[in-house]
């Protein structure tokens, strides 16, 4: 067994508080086991929440510590409850599952909170029969999305599972109470959006006008979520709100909320790759192959970064351990880096898969910080010149070799500041990550790649690269929003943020030039290297 122990609770919560950190739609993690033992983390707005339970020694008791920020304990209470895991519905769904396999309940109410959600869980072996792993997501945050969407006037979207219940509400004033999450589509008293399940019930593809009451309205509707887990998203739009041609208009609208709902809940479904990395965690005891980590860099959805070591190569280390599957492409991008010797890549010492599956790379620690962190204003037009030609002769270097990178992004340049002219490092392209999300580059990732962030040429390069050179001339990025998914629309249907007044113009139109939403009309990368020389 690893390092997933239920009778160790603090080493659980190391476990198990960054993985909620990095799932933002997901509020709580349980570990439960045939025994009547169960351990839940619960995110909270202060802190976190720890649930325990032994139903094998104490029938109705349960134990409770409040944990601050940073896990450390703050209170702790007890009280008796009727609960047990295996009455839960996430419990039974594992139950019924194959080992290992991940399985999604169908829309029920939380015991702790008492909020509508839906349950990610699995089985794993355990020291002494099985655990059952369970993630938790909140419904309100689906209806709290596609209330927000506006499509044109009086046009809703809504999101409904396919027997009939209502997951993400519509941006009307009547429906958009907690208790409406999980009516039905009857029950919510909206015929347009009634019509429109109606049809995607019976299979229909594409978009139709049909009369509801005695208005010509417009519906559609595509399928979301996880196969063993589809919900259906309906978008309607009167006709009268399509002030041009109804055909086109309508089209552009409806598709670009459905695109808004789907990538919404694109968050809610990494939770598969999360319920993984816990799964790892219980069945390999070691998935970074000889390699010791020494500190957590970082980590995300699918992947973690670790300093390490091994034998007596003490320092200048750093693993990455990715959940992505792909592993050939991998392993030809890792090879190929590895004969370039350009210390602008950060290139890979070593590669290889884990015993659980897993792939990891090993790089050289090249130091330095992140350019997300180095930009803190406008920087010099000659020091923008000088990183971003650096840049463009790694990246084209990297071409030359492996392809795209797929992965440009402030957090994968490295700037070494200390020499007279920053020392620039490109590390991560995406043959060496898991499947990256385009929400993780939102306002960087090329808007022809938002919906496939896998689909990268070189123009989805010279675009992220135009992002970069915008960000160190004007000290901000080029798109703003609330949200990655605001910033996202706006990359698909707006112009950057104007530049600053006292910007340099001839590395602003070279930005602009690069930030053009269509591929075509961009530079090439030798187009814009010959830029920055003259």
């Amino acid at each position: 067994m690893g390092t997933l122990r239920i009778d160790d609770p603090h080493a659980l919560n190391a476990l198990l508080i960054p993985i909620l950190r990095s799932q933002s739609a997901a509020t709580s993690v349980i570990v439960a086991d045939e025994r009547g033992r169960e351990h839940m983390l619960l995110k909270t707005q202060t802190g976190w929440l720890n649930r325990r339970i032994d139903r094998s020694a104490e029938p109705r008791a349960t134990h409770w510590e409040v944990l601050g920020p940073d896990g450390a304990v703050v209170d702790a209470y007890s009280k008796d409850l009727d609960y047990t895991s295996a009455s839960r519905p996430w419990f039974q769904a594992a139950q019924a599952a194959a080992l290992d396999e991940i399985v999604w309940t169908k829309p029920y109410i939380f015991f702790t909170t008492k909020d509508p959600g839906i349950t990610a869980s699995t089985r794993v072996p355990a020291p002494t029969g099985e655990y059952v792993i369970a993630l938790d997501l909140m419904l309100q945050d689906i209806s709290a999305f596609t209330s927000s969407l506006e499509v044109a006037e009086y046009g809703v979207v809504a999101v409904v599972s396919r027997d009939g219940q209502v997951i993400g509400l519509p941006n009307t004033t009547d429906s958009r109470t907690p208790a409406a999450v999980l009516s039905s589509v009857e029950d919510l008293n909206r015929p347009e959006i009634a019509a429109a399940f109606a049809r995607a019930q019976i299979g229909a593809a594409g978009t139709e006008r049909t009369i509801i009451g005695q208005e010509p309205w417009w519906i559609t509707s595509k399928p979301v979520g996880p196969t063993n887990l589809q919900f259906i998203t309906v978008v309607a739009i009167p006709e009268t709100a399509l002030r041009r041609p109804i055909v086109s208009q309508q089209l552009a609208l409806a598709g670009m909320a459905l695109f808004a709902v789907a990538f919404g809940l694109a968050l809610m479904w990494q939770s598969n790759r999360q319920i993984q990395r816990v799964r790892d965690r219980a069945n390999q005891e070691n998935i970074f192959g000889p390699y010791a980590p020494i500190e957590t860099l970082g980590s995300s959805a699918t992947s973690e970064v670790f300093r390490a070591q091994r034998d007596a190569l003490q320092t200048g280390l750093v693993v990455k351990v990715s959940q992505r599957q792909d592993h050939a492409k991998m392993t030809a991008v890792a090879k190929d880096l590895a004969n370039t010797l350009d210390p602008r890549l950060g290139w890979p010492i070593d590669f290889g898969v884990a015993p659980d599956g897993l792939f990891y790379h090993v790089r050289v620690d090249v130091g330095g910080t992140p350019l997300s962190q180095w930009v803190t204003e406008p920087v010099s037009p000659e020091v923008v010149r000088h990183v971003m030609a650096e840049l463009v002769s790694g990246l084209s270097r990297f071409h030359a070799s492996c392809g795209p990178h797929g992965n440009l992004k402030p957090t994968n340049v490295l700037i070494d500041a200390d020499a007279a002219m920053p020392r620039v490092a490109l590390v991560d392209p995406l043959g060496l990550s898991a499947h990256t999300e385009s929400a993780s580059r939102a306002g960087i990732v090329a808007p022809e790649t938002i919906e496939n962030p896998t689909a990268v040429h070189e123009a989805s390069d010279v675009y992220a690269l135009g992002a970069l050179l915008y960000l160190m001339l004007n000290g901000r990025a080029a798109y703003a929003g609330q949200t990655p998914n605001a910033i996202l629309m706006k990359q698909l249907t707006e112009d950057p943020t104007p530049h600053n007044a006292d910007v340099d113009v001839t590395l602003a139109e070279l930005a602009d030039r690069c930030l053009r939403r269509r591929p075509g009309n961009r530079p090439s990368l030798r187009e814009v290297q010959r830029a920055l020389e003259t």
